[in-house]
């Protein structure tokens, strides 16, 4: 976790956000009842990527899985055991698309399923420009190949 500690209004935005359904707008509301919509859906969101929240959160997150024994592996497995299951559908006593709804919302939950942000840093226009060209090249070409 970062170096400086957070404040309790910090821990409680990161408590609500994760009992609320990650929702970071929701959060912001439940330390600010009295902000407005507007104010909630930006502060919300700009608390998530604030480094000592966004650590604090990822701790969080990882007590959580491990508390309930969840991993990746874990996940997958299950997944795996229920794409089994789903080969004997003929019988009627299992339903897979509610299965499979109950392991992707406890993936979420947990976390699994954050995206891993980076952040590229370009010196100039003209690398930028550069890697607009390759992409676009390589869209052309990969157009062309379909056609």
């Amino acid at each position: 976790m970062a170096d400086t500690p957070l404040s309790s209004r910090h821990k409680a935005f990161v408590d609500a956000y994760l009992t609320n359904g990650r929702n970071a707008t929701k959060a912001y509301k439940t330390i600010s009842p009295n902000c407005t919509d507007k104010t909630a859906n930006v502060e919300g969101p700009a608390y998530l990527v604030k480094p000592g929240i966004a650590a604090y959160l990822a701790e969080k997150e990882a007590e959580l899985a491990e508390t309930a024994g969840i991993t990746k592996k874990s996940l997958l497995d299950r997944l795996q055991r229920i794409a089994v299951m789903c080969e004997d559908i003929e019988s009627g006593a299992f339903d897979p698309k509610a299965a499979i709804a109950a392991v992707t919302q406890m993936s979420k939950m947990l976390g699994l399923d954050a995206p891993k942000v980076s952040k590229v840093e370009l010196d100039d226009k003209r690398q930028v420009s550069d890697q607009i060209t390759k992409i676009q090249n390589a869209l052309s070409e990969t157009k062309d190949s379909a056609s």
